[in-house]
């Protein structure tokens, strides 16, 4: 199972491509991975965010491996 992680420099932007779309981040210095949903209803934009435990351990430890 591989899963991709969006990689941004610091400052950059990006574009959701569509709302309840769910994107894995995952922390450089420490791997800690999110899961970020973005939502848009009657013109306002909605955030959601939740650590994801699973992959965090399995980043983690394909990095010290």
């Amino acid at each position: 199972m591989k899963k991709r992680f969006r990689v941004l420099k610091d400052g950059e932007t990006f574009a959701v491509k569509a709302s309840g779309e769910v994107i894995h981040f995952a922390c450089c210095d420490c791997n800690l991975v999110h899961d970020i949903s973005f939502y848009y209803e009657d013109g306002h934009v909605g955030i959601s965010m939740r650590r994801n435990k699973a992959l965090t351990k399995l980043r983690r430890t394909k990095k010290a491996a």
